[in-house]
């Protein structure tokens, strides 16, 4: 393999009767181009127009889903480790905040009779 410092030539194009083309590489010139510009960051009136961002906003709940607040939940059946992460974010330790969350959380599958308790409270 040959390097050299040198730039590399471009590339030369021959015509149907083999003679050579000069490109617009050579020339320097540019190219015709057949489409008509415009502005790219042109808006439309109908992308001024704001009335789907000052529309009020809808809360859409799911009538199936269950309504259980796990933070509740903790405050009914573990309301020392409630405390403490309320204390962990209340002095910006998230980290450990939402250790404890997480950690009563893996806690739920097995005490069933919590989410029972908590739904019969909730819906007093």
């Amino acid at each position: 393999m040959k390097v050299s410092s040198q730039p590399t030539p471009y590339p030369t194009l021959f015509d149907h009767r083999g003679q050579q083309k000069q490109t617009a590489l050579h020339t320097g010139k540019t190219l015709a181009v057949s489409r008509v510009s415009h502005d790219l960051l042109e808006i439309s009136p109908v992308g001024r127009q704001l009335d789907v961002i000052m529309r009020d906003a809808v809360k859409v709940s799911i009538p199936s889903t269950p309504k259980d607040d796990i933070n509740e939940m903790m405050k009914m059946f573990k309301p020392e480790d409630y405390e403490k992460m309320k204390d962990h974010f209340a002095q910006n330790r998230i980290k450990e905040g939402f250790a404890l969350l997480h950690s009563f959380t893996k806690l739920i599958p097995g005490h069933p009779e919590w989410l029972q308790a908590y739904r019969e409270s909730a819906r007093r």
